[in-house]
């Protein structure tokens, strides 16, 4: 939406499956109204739908709430930095953690993450290449699952969030990247030093997570994404294991989630 030329646009972020925007009903209304507007010459037909409408999520509810932008203007960009298990606001001392790993926050207070993310992940490795799969998870006061919908339907759920990136394909795009939103150039190899800590920026789809008190937020850092049924990057000729890697934390490599923060 930042990027398209035209002056009519909007953005409508649901949940569900991926043709629930065709057939429900508000999405239904939403598609003649925009039909009448550009396609019947109805200019007022457009008119009252805000720019930005997005699903909300409360747990295993939806809340929907009109924007005029996105991301959010309001949103306060915050850190959560790994530590050996945990995700922190502040920065633990330097340390290592292995790879794959799992880090883990508890909210004490309610707390809305709702626009895209960026994991900056420190890494070493004993191998030239290195496949970097990266889940979000949300866990309800019990310990259990809070998943989203995926394409499948509620059938084939899948996590509150997702990003991968390829080590040898870091390269950035300085014009485009953002703090939120790293913008890979995918025009250069850059193998890994072996041993040397690298920072790669690996860019989470936009997600809309509310935590409540004693609700648990997960970060996977997993070698592959072998869970995820049909949308498994699993091609047995084109994997990079993480074999012999290892996550630097805190000091000058301080690996960290950079999160959207959305204030009551």
């Amino acid at each position: 939406m930042a990027r398209a030329a035209s002056e009519h646009k909007w953005l409508v972020v649901h949940v569900g499956s991926h043709i629930d925007p065709y057939y429900a009903d508000w999405a239904k209304d939403l598609q003649l109204r925009f039909l009448q507007r550009f396609l019947g010459g109805d200019e007022t037909a457009m008119d009252g739908v805000p720019p930005v409408r997005l699903a909300i999520r409360r747990g295993h509810d939806v809340e929907w709430r009109d924007e005029q932008n996105w991301p959010l203007p309001r949103t306060r960009w915050r850190r959560l930095y790994l530590g050996q298990k945990e995700l922190g606001w502040h920065q633990p001392a330097e340390d290592r953690a292995p790879y794959p790993a799992t880090f883990d926050f508890t909210a004490t207070e309610r707390l809305e993450l709702t626009g895209p993310l960026a994991l900056r992940l420190w890494v070493s490795c004993t191998a030239d290449d290195l496949d970097v799969f990266v889940q979000l998870e949300q866990f309800d006061g019990d310990g259990r699952r809070i998943p989203a919908i995926g394409p499948g339907g509620a059938a084939t759920p899948v996590p509150m969030g997702i990003g991968w990136l390829r080590a040898s394909h870091r390269k950035l795009d300085p014009e485009r990247t953002l703090p939120h939103r790293p913008w890979h150039s995918h025009d250069e190899i850059q193998p890994l030093e072996p041993g040397v800590p690298t920072l790669l920026e690996v860019e989470i789809w936009p997600t809309s997570i509310t935590l409540e008190p004693g609700h648990r937020l997960q970060l996977r850092v997993q070698a592959d994404d072998d869970n995820m049924g049909l949308l498994a990057h699993d091609d047995p000729d084109d994997r990079k294991g993480g074999h012999g890697a290892t996550i630097h934390l805190g000091g000058d490599h301080a690996s960290h989630l950079y999160v959207p923060v959305i204030p009551d």
